[in-house]
């Protein structure tokens, strides 16, 4: 299917180097309907992910838990990176 061309060719490629594509089993392409679902995610901004053909996801798989703070949060970056400044903690 053209809308996941991108994230097909990936897994191809994927498959030939990690078991099921994937290291965490409940990411594996094979827990997915075939044709109907991306097999690889470029990134994610708040709640949403997108795959590498550009498609935009509503995250409800929760990305490792990461759906806590959502993906992506500048103001929480900046927050740690001050932080840090601040303590001495980056150099």
């Amino acid at each position: 299917m053209d809308r996941y061309k991108k994230s097909d060719e990936y897994l191809a490629r994927a498959l030939k180097v990690t078991p099921g594509g994937a290291q965490t089993l409940s990411k594996r392409a094979g827990r997915f309907p075939e044709g109907v679902y991306p097999t690889a995610l470029k990134y994610g901004e708040g709640s949403y992910v997108f795959d590498l053909d550009c498609n935009k996801y509503l995250d409800m798989i929760c990305g490792l838990a990461c759906m806590t703070l959502g993906y992506e949060r500048k103001d929480l970056r900046d927050a740690a990176v001050n932080y840090l400044d601040y303590s001495g903690g980056v150099s």
